[in-house]
């Protein structure tokens, strides 16, 4: 967990506690007709601080752990536009598939009948039309999605498997650029590993 995530988490999570020990200490709660004070002994004869310091840690991890999935759980245009593009291809929808092409793009398919190199928007959208009348439409699960980013494009990654009557292992790899697909390739793995979440 980066360092600013787990301060900030931290300085949440004790600030909370502490309003919350205010609280304690104060006339709000009462247990067994006596006030719990911070500091002070209860019936366990333990301090209150090391009563909750294991609440503390829990509330401190569930935080942390729902602030990573919220981040992780926020995709990038780059990641949506390869989700949009796997769906697309599943469902056989060429034309949804070639507005995310640039002009001189570049797709290469490693693998099948299909196997080649196809550069520019018409010889792209033939290869589509081929794949779509040899397959019809296909079941799409997808794992291990990856993006690397910089200011100059980005690279998505996964591993894609397309599934009809027989399944289609895929290892995917697309680079955006200025928000255009760029550069694709489609290498089949017959020992793909994809799980399905």
């Amino acid at each position: 967990m980066p360092p600013a995530v787990h301060h900030a988490c931290e300085r949440l999570f004790y600030g909370r506690v502490y309003g919350l020990k205010k609280y304690l200490s104060g006339s709000g709660i009462k247990r067994a007709g006596k006030r719990l004070r911070v500091g002070k002994r209860n019936k366990t004869n333990l301090p209150i601080d090391i009563l909750m310091e294991p609440y503390m840690k829990m509330i401190l991890t569930a935080l942390t752990l729902s602030l990573i999935t919220m981040g992780s759980a926020l995709a990038s245009p780059a990641t949506d536009a390869a989700q949009m593009h796997f769906a697309a291809v599943g469902a056989n929808d060429v034309a949804l598939l070639m507005r995310g092409y640039s002009d001189n793009a570049q797709l290469t398919w490693v693998g099948g009948p299909l196997d080649g190199t196809y550069t520019g928007a018409d010889a792209i959208q033939g290869t589509w039309v081929k794949f779509g009348k040899a397959v019809g439409p296909l079941k799409v699960t997808v794992s291990n999605l990856e993006e690397s980013a910089n200011p100059k494009g980005s690279t998505v990654s996964a591993n894609v498997q397309f599934e009809s009557k027989m399944p289609i292992k895929v290892r995917y790899l697309l680079t955006y650029r200025d928000g255009k697909l760029v550069n694709e390739t489609w290498q089949i793995d017959p020992k793909l590993t994809v799980a399905s979440y």
